[in-house]
């Protein structure tokens, strides 16, 4: 029979009992974040999870930010402020960065331009007066749907508390070589593998009470995490959205990020109205690394904006667009809410050619651009359709000016912007059923005519 050498029976015992410490400590350290950052929540203040990098180096991903209450008018420039989203979908934490005529224009540390929207005082939550680092990773992972990271977590934990009660176990029973012979004949070794069996109950204990209250406090109170990243207007506080994706607002007048898992309204982030979608509009879900977007079934699938308008004489239709079928349109103006309109144009779709077309009616016909080439390739394209009083009709494609008309004229009359459906009657190249079978993400209209340089700004940012 083999027999261990001394040396080694002295030395096992030690390494086995700094891991225990190790492990307890570590057990410990996250118990003591977590209540840390919930606790806060008895007071009034409101602990959220930052899923985003729009904050750093002040505040990173997996952050829990703490925000205390304030007056509205003892918010200051270069705070980092809790607010209210100006669309009423959940909130914002950055910092302002200056104050106009007394409202806040806010910035993220790593976003290259300010907030497109002003934020009143009176919609300030609070202002960031503590940061809890890393122990909201899993609430980014589970957003982001990293099972994997999720997973070894998890695993993590398990193997963890295996570990704290093997090692105890251990420490407490081998008596010859940690603790004195005498002590089995006093009764010590029973006694210190009940204090050990304690220690590693309240240890236990300890750590599951703070994840079921910083879980309580965390996530009901807000909703949800914090989403945003670099180059991003905003961090979101509501579960339905990732504002990853959501770039600047600037002044657009629809903006629809297609953001939400679920339901039939979609959040208007530009000054306008919100959309409603049609039942042949499924959402298709994503994450910081591949945008959410809507997939239109080329049958009934539509999206319209829920309010009534001037039609502007300068304005820009923007989206990005993924199809392989020829014939349907992107995003147009109509005088009618759901039925085919009798006065319509402004018009960006795709013709029975394959090629995209932008126009407008004036003097009695449609006066369009195409791309001289098809674009059903079943790529995500960016298209761009400008209209300027001095400068015409321009269409852009992937960044790129491939169209224009010199047109100047346009109708004038009150309708609806509708986006996947609209009657293209005496268009070219009109298709005999005009809904649009495809994807679409990040659809925008403004009331001006883009330059150039933010067209392809645009493209550039990616959906």
């Amino acid at each position: 029979m083999s027999r261990t050498h001394p040396a080694a029976r002295r030395v096992a015992p030690v390494l086995v009992l700094v891991l225990a410490v190790a492990l307890r400590a570590a057990f410990l350290t996250v118990g003591c974040l977590l209540l840390w950052a919930a606790l806060p929540t008895a007071l009034g203040w409101t602990p959220s999870t930052v899923v985003s990098d729009s904050m750093r180096p002040a505040v990173a991903a997996g952050d829990v930010v703490v925000a205390m209450p304030v007056p509205p008018d003892e918010v200051r420039r270069g705070q980092v402020v809790l607010v209210v989203r100006p669309d009423d979908e959940g909130y914002l934490l950055h910092r302002v960065h200056d104050t106009p005529r007394g409202r806040l224009e806010l910035k993220g540390d790593a976003n290259p331009t300010p907030d497109g929207h002003l934020v009143d005082r009176a919609d300030v939550h609070g202002i960031g007066v503590l940061r809890v680092p890393v122990v909201g990773l899993p609430v980014v992972w589970s957003r982001n749907r990293d099972t994997a990271a999720l997973g070894v977590a998890g695993i993590g934990v398990v193997l963890g508390a295996l570990g704290v009660l093997r090692t105890r176990r251990y420490l407490a029973t081998d008596g010859a070589a940690v603790q004195h012979t005498a002590d089995a004949d006093t009764g010590n070794g029973r006694s210190g593998r009940r204090g050990a069996a304690r220690t590693t109950i309240v240890l236990l204990a300890v750590v599951t009470t703070a994840a079921v209250v910083a879980v309580l406090g965390l996530v009901p109170r807000a909703g949800a995490a914090w989403s945003g990243a670099t180059g991003n207007a905003g961090s979101s506080l509501a579960t339905s959205r990732y504002g990853c994706m959501d770039g600047s607002a600037d002044d657009a007048h629809i903006r629809f990020g297609y953001n939400d898992p679920t339901g039939t309204s979609e959040p208007n982030r530009g000054s306008g109205p919100p959309g409603v979608l049609s039942g042949g509009v499924a959402r298709s879900a994503g994450s910081c690394a591949d945008s959410p977007h809507v997939i239109l079934d080329g049958l009934t699938g539509r999206i319209r904006a829920d309010a009534a308008m001037n039609a502007p004489s300068a304005f820009t239709v923007e989206t990005w667009f993924r199809t392989t079928t020829a014939g349907g349109m992107l995003v147009g103006f109509g005088s009618t809410r759901d039925a085919r309109s009798g006065s319509h144009d402004r018009h960006l779709y795709i013709g029975t050619d394959g090629r995209l077309v932008f126009g407008v009616w004036a003097n009695g016909a449609a006066r369009t651009a195409t791309t001289p080439g098809t674009v059903t390739d079943g790529r995500w394209h960016h298209a761009v359709g400008t209209m300027s009083p001095t400068e015409g009709l321009r269409l852009h494609l992937d960044g790129t000016l491939v169209g224009t008309n010199t047109n100047t004229v346009t109708q004038q009359w009150t309708g609806y912007w509708r986006i996947g459906w609209e009657s293209l009657s005496s268009w070219p190249a009109a298709p005999s059923d005009e809904h649009y079978a495809g994807a679409l993400d990040e659809t925008r209209v403004y009331l001006r005519a883009l330059t150039a340089q933010e067209v392809q700004a645009h493209h550039d940012a990616g959906r």
